[in-house]
């Protein structure tokens, strides 16, 4: 160790820690780096002072943090150069896969470049198509797809028009093909009556679409014409009425009980039903109760000439299975003057025959001022099924205006005056005429002993 005289003496430190080196005229330039004063605690001990310590400390953090630098740099270095060897290497792949599918390994990004392309032309193209409507923009192609299916909706609905318009022109069609049908039918029926009585007018009213005698219209029935009255009830309302009844309840199959009664109009009736009802008439069944063949078949003769309706007539007797087979499936029965000249255990024996074959309809003729006081007496007569015994249920229809007005010099008594004034033809469901009618027995009457005729 060497002591200073106080003065500027520099001492330079060895590595043995034993060599001393002069001052040299205080070169301060040269020995900056190296040269550090000395205290004079540190001449004693010879150990370093604090800010050569603090100096050798700094150095060394920035050796480090140039290391760290370094570092950062290899890594970054390394990590771009693998990143290179990837795109290289996916560029190779592109390069072999050119024989795969015929094309090259730029033709993807090619691809990929067009697309976007045509996007942006589609939406520079959208751009140019919208117009402003005040200061809203409008698409012009939303206008144009949203008066495309307006001119649709209206080319649907203008269709559907025109079928449903077909369809009534071929109802229409139809209607008139019925119509000229029934006319040469009627036309044919009047010529080959008129060949076979060359004496009598054949007559044709062209007017009013009207033919034969019963001046039934073509276009629209108004019942049968030309008959007048017939046992003082007005055949063109009974006619048109009845019509009206089978039009209404759907009738399809019709049993008359019994048909002589009748024979002057129905003919025509069924044959005017038969035309107008839908699907025609199913069935239809003259009856004759204990009636004899050779009535049958002269009654007979008058429904061939008349109609051209296929008709079933049918004799029956007391055997109350024979009428359950006339009477079995069959939708309305209409009977006309019939129960008038039954006692009243027969009368009362045909309601519940008819509730027994499960018949829909009955449709019969009724006298209102009627006390069936009479039939006590006679046994047989005009009836009022209203009144005792047989206190029948409300009808479903009663049909009055029938009978024709009787004026004061005729000669008809007052009795048949009120008869033939109080005719009406009354309309029954027949599981509804009386509730006891299932349960009733013919004990009731004075005619238990009696079976239909």
């Amino acid at each position: 160790m060497v002591r200073g005289n106080g003065d500027e003496s520099v001492i330079l430190i060895g590595k043995n820690g034993n060599e001393s080196i002069p001052d040299q005229s205080h070169d301060e330039t040269h020995f900056h780096s190296t040269e550090v004063s000395l205290s004079p605690q540190d001449e004693e001990t010879g150990t370093p002072s604090k800010s050569l310590r603090r100096t050798s400390t700094k150095r060394r953090k920035q050796t480090t943090q140039v290391i760290i630098i370094l570092s950062l740099c290899i890594i970054c270095t390394l990590i771009w150069f693998v990143f290179r060897i990837q795109i290289e290497y996916r560029s190779f792949k592109l390069s072999k896969s050119k024989s795969w599918f015929g094309y090259s390994s730029n033709s993807h990004a090619n691809s990929l470049l067009k697309l976007e392309k045509y996007r942006e032309q589609q939406q520079q193209q959208s751009e140019s198509q919208s117009v402003f409507i005040g200061d809203q923009p409008v698409d012009v192609e939303q206008m144009l797809n949203t008066k495309a299916r307006e001119i649709e909706r209206r080319n649907v609905l203008e269709k559907l028009a025109l079928e449903e318009e077909r369809r009534k022109v071929q109802e229409q069609k139809e209607l008139l093909l019925k119509e000229k049908t029934y006319f040469q039918h009627h036309m044919q029926k009047q010529l080959t009556k008129h060949r076979g009585n060359p004496h009598q007018s054949l007559t044709i009213h062209e007017n009013r679409g009207e033919i034969d005698e019963d001046s039934v219209s073509a276009a629209k029935f108004q019942g049968i014409q030309g008959l007048g009255y017939i046992d003082g009830v007005q055949i063109e309302r009974l006619s048109f009425m009845l019509y009206r009844i089978v039009q209404n309840y759907s009738i399809r199959s019709v049993a008359i009980v019994p048909c002589d009664t009748v024979v002057q109009w129905m003919p025509s009736l069924l044959n005017r039903l038969d035309f107008d009802v839908e699907g025609g008439m199913k069935s239809v069944r003259c009856v004759y109760p204990n009636g004899k063949n050779e009535e049958m078949n002269r009654i007979k003769m008058k429904f061939d000439e008349e109609s051209a309706l296929e008709i079933g007539h049918v004799v029956v007797t007391e055997n109350e299975q024979e009428w359950n087979h006339v009477l079995s499936g069959i939708d309305l029965v209409f009977s006309w003057n019939w129960i008038q000249k039954l006692m009243d255990g027969k009368v009362w024996s045909f309601l519940k025959m008819l509730n027994d074959c499960q018949v829909k309809y009955f449709v019969v003729n009724n006298n209102k001022s009627i006390k069936n006081t009479r039939r006590k007496t006679h046994g047989i007569g005009e009836i009022n099924l209203r009144a005792p015994p047989y206190r029948l249920a409300e009808p479903l229809k009663v049909i009055g205006n029938l009978s024709k007005v009787l004026e004061e010099n005729e000669e008809d008594s007052i009795q048949e005056k009120i008869k033939k004034g109080s005719v009406q033809m009354l309309v029954y469901k027949v599981c509804e005429m009386r509730k006891e009618l299932k349960s009733q027995t013919e004990t009731e009457f004075d005619d238990e002993s009696e079976s239909i005729e």
